[in-house]
């Protein structure tokens, strides 16, 4: 089997859907288990289990660096569930967060556990547009609208916040620009005007 093949083969494997039947008792992968080199006594479908769960577990950490707010909003049990959930649905060929966390907006807004939370998938937006501007070039902003008053949401949700989590107004809407400056992100409100002026 050329390389690419071998590659290929063993990410087919590792995805979240795979490793899910893993865990029902399906056999690892035959060609995979073949070409791994491992020592007498070693169990290659355990070995790839393993790396599996390490794998998933990874990906998972890396929403929850993400998506903080997120995870505290809706608590640790239910974060984890839904972002297991997400991984199984949205396999990626790619393992980094910037190849999945995209598309994590779009699944919550669909995700019918989480329509009691209706500003769920715009706190996600806003955080996923935090994250490409912390990680993108300085003074290139992202910009967002949303029908919630999602800055005071992600603000509620800092740990450094002491305040009541209680929001008077839920139906006020919002045209968010970030952009970092001196290495700090800064989140603005705009009005129609400026938002209209920025999107030219």
């Amino acid at each position: 089997m050329k390389l690419h093949d071998l590659q290929k083969q063993f990410m087919n494997v590792i995805k979240p859907s795979s490793m899910q039947k893993a865990r029902g008792g399906a056999e690892a992968d035959v060609f995979i288990c073949e070409a791994m080199k491992l020592p007498q006594r070693q169990d290659p479908e355990l070995c790839l289990q393993i790396y599996c769960d390490s794998s998933l577990g990874g990906r998972l950490k890396a929403l929850r660096n993400i998506f903080h707010s997120c995870e505290r909003m809706v608590g640790e049990p239910f974060f984890a569930q839904m972002t297991t959930e997400f991984l199984t649905q949205h396999a990626s060929q790619h393992l980094t967060a910037d190849a999945q966390g995209q598309y994590f907006p779009d699944f919550i807004a669909n995700y019918s556990a989480a329509f009691t939370v209706p500003y769920l998938s715009d706190l996600a937006q806003l955080e996923w547009l935090w994250y490409q501007v912390f990680h993108g070039a300085s003074e290139t902003p992202r910009f967002m609208q949303s029908d919630y008053p999602v800055t005071q949401l992600w603000e509620m949700c800092q740990p450094e916040y002491c305040g009541d989590f209680v929001l008077q107004d839920l139906s006020e809407s919002l045209k968010v620009m970030l952009i970092q400056r001196e290495q700090r992100i800064h989140m603005s409100h705009l009005t129609q005007e400026e938002w209209d002026t920025w999107q030219r």
